[in-house]
């Protein structure tokens, strides 16, 4: 809404349809038939759209208390003075097209709400598959961490024993060795 300087609230056409409760192609309806009082300002890329007070959004809602007609059983319209009438031989077909405009705005509405609302259950969705997927990946991420920890405590055992061994090895070359070095007549006779 913008302030066109009087200090009234001005209105898009869509504005203006949801506060009126009708759709968008009635009130442009409306506004070609002189129904409502509209100003026409150049809009984006050049195209002409139409602007409403806040007054006139009052003057449809005054003009539409009980404007709707019951239906009977047999689906008839009774008669009744509308708004939009110019004379009574026009009343129920002018009471169907308002109405039908007013379905059409409500329809609208509902087209929004369950699409916001949908909307809202995709993100949700998706928000709880991305969830899954990252807690797939966690788990494994874990999995192959538990496996590489397995393989390291083997490497580690083997190289334990490796170590072992080589120290064995160490141990037996050290005593050959200190054979080795002592005197040929003392290993020959077992001297000391």
């Amino acid at each position: 809404m913008v302030d066109n300087g009087i200090n009234k609230e001005v209105l898009s056409t869509k504005e203006f349809a949801q506060k009126v409760g009708v759709s968008v192609r009635t009130v442009r309806d409306w506004v070609k038939r002189g129904k409502v009082e509209s100003t026409v300002i150049k809009g984006r890329k050049g195209k002409s759209e139409y602007r409403f007070t806040e007054e006139e959004v009052k003057k449809i809602r005054g003009r539409n208390e009980g404007s709707f007609t019951s239906l009977e059983v047999k689906g008839e319209v009774q008669p009744k003075e509308t708004p939009f009438t110019s004379s009574p031989v026009q009343d129920p077909l002018q009471q169907a097209v308002f109405r039908i405009g007013w379905l059409e705005g409500q329809l609208e509405l509902y087209k929004r709400m369950l699409t916001e609302g949908s909307e809202t259950v995709r993100a949700r969705e998706e928000e709880m598959i991305s969830t899954r997927r990252k807690a797939e990946e966690k788990a494994e991420e874990a999995t192959r961490l538990v496996t590489e920890k397995a393989e390291i405590e083997n490497k580690l055992i083997r190289a334990r024993d490796e170590t072992e061994g080589v120290r064995l090895e160490k141990e037996a070359l050290a005593v050959r060795i200190r054979e080795l070095e002592r005197p040929w007549w003392k290993r020959w006779f077992g001297a000391k």
